[in-house]
């Protein structure tokens, strides 16, 4: 989704707003009235930015954007794998009113967290995806931090991408470490994590430079990863290129910074069989994970047999039984009872029991695609029921 500055002024608070724009040194040429009521607010916040002198402007729009890039589950567990060594930090973290107020707070507390949280949520949104490789090594690891190391590395990797289709005439290694957490927020264990920036090829495009458009060249970066678990061996590519040039990735990487020529055992994802959707089944859940229920909301089939395109069965919370839906919609015709009619593509609605103080439990939806893909809110949810969906 691209950010829209009403939908994030919506979502965050005016205290956290006038904080921002102090703490920016930003000043309105107009007074805001932080006391107003949220719609008189949200439209007199908005024009008064529309009218910042455009560096001032600029320098607003891209601090937006980025806290929104991190507002999701991913992007707050990746902002709290960065400042969980600091005690203080943490708990005024925790303490903020929703993601964006989180994010807003560590952009401006410790800046340099915020941009590595960036290239973890990056890495961690495309792991297990088509652009994620994983291979294990004989464990413990221990990754040189050697300048000289680094910058052989980088060598490598832009003789690699400049064989592949021409990029990689710059390229740059930045490492950092961070923390890995579990759904509840608790610390898991440490990652190495090195971003790769990769200078792409050149593109063209039409800019206003003042008042008057003109044509600039430029060259876009393009960003990899790599994922190094010391203690348990596991090393996971990010990275475009497919599975040869991910496997030359790895392979430099651990003859460069590890120092290893042992063989890289690549680490093969299950596939799910979703056709066990057709029908309903119980879903194996653990009590550690305080799950209270979970639904099939969203089924997508396709004709095996034949060439009529596909069928798309959802349900919402007033017919919650996608079962029963599709048998009223389709009687003797419906697809669930069809042996030529293959899921291709499954959501399924997990509720959790409450915690703590609220009242209410949270919800998230879990996305599969045939054969091995998912797009989950908390991967670790995700993985816990998808068990029952992998072929043996």
């Amino acid at each position: 989704m691209s950010f829209s500055l009403p939908r994030f002024l919506r979502r965050i608070q005016a205290s956290d707003l006038q904080g921002y724009f102090c703490a920016r040194a930003i000043h309105f040429s107009e007074p805001i009235d932080w006391t107003a009521k949220p719609a008189d607010l949200l439209s007199s916040v908005k024009a008064a930015i529309e009218a910042l002198p455009e560096r001032e402007r600029e320098r607003v729009f891209e601090d937006f954007e980025r806290i929104d890039q991190l507002s999701d589950d991913i992007g707050q567990r990746a902002l709290q794998s960065l400042i969980e060594q600091n005690e203080a930090l943490l708990r005024r973290f925790h303490s903020c009113n929703g993601s964006e107020a989180r994010g807003l707070f560590v952009l401006l507390t410790d800046e340099e967290a915020f941009d590595y949280a960036l290239a973890a949520a990056y890495a961690e949104r495309l792991r297990h995806g088509r652009s994620w490789s994983g291979y294990c090594l004989a464990a413990p690891l221990a990754p040189s931090k050697s300048p000289s190391d680094i910058a052989l590395l980088e060598a490598d990797l832009s003789a690699l991408f400049r064989e592949f289709d021409g990029t990689g005439r710059k390229l740059k290694v930045e490492w950092f470490e961070r923390h890995t957490c579990d759904p509840k927020g608790a610390a898991l264990g440490q990652i190495i994590h090195y971003s790769v920036y990769v200078e792409g090829l050149p593109e063209c495009s039409v800019e206003f430079d003042r008042e008057e458009p003109k044509r600039r060249t430029r060259r876009p970066v393009i960003e990899a990863a790599i994922c190094c678990d010391p203690v348990s061996g596991m090393l996971d590519i990010v990275s475009k290129g497919g599975r040869p040039l991910r496997e030359e990735i790895a392979q430099s990487f651990a003859a460069r910074l590890l120092d290893s020529e042992n063989v890289l055992r690549p680490v093969r994802p299950r596939d799910f069989d979703l056709d066990r959707l057709k029908r309903p089944m119980p879903f194996p859940t653990d009590p550690s994970d305080g799950i209270k229920s979970v639904e099939v909301t969203l089924l997508r089939l396709r004709d095996a047999a034949g060439h009529f395109g596909r069928v798309t069965i959802e349900v919402d919370g007033e017919h919650p039984d996608i079962y029963r839906t599709s048998a009223g919609w389709f009687g003797d015709f419906d697809p669930l009872r069809r042996p030529e009619w293959r899921v291709m593509q499954a959501r399924l609605r997990i509720a959790f029991h409450p915690e703590g103080r609220w009242k209410r439990g949270k919800s998230i939806t879990v996305e599969l695609r045939a054969p091995n893909s998912s797009k989950p809110e908390r991967p670790n949810a995700a993985s816990d029921q998808s068990r029952g969906l992998r072929r043996r």
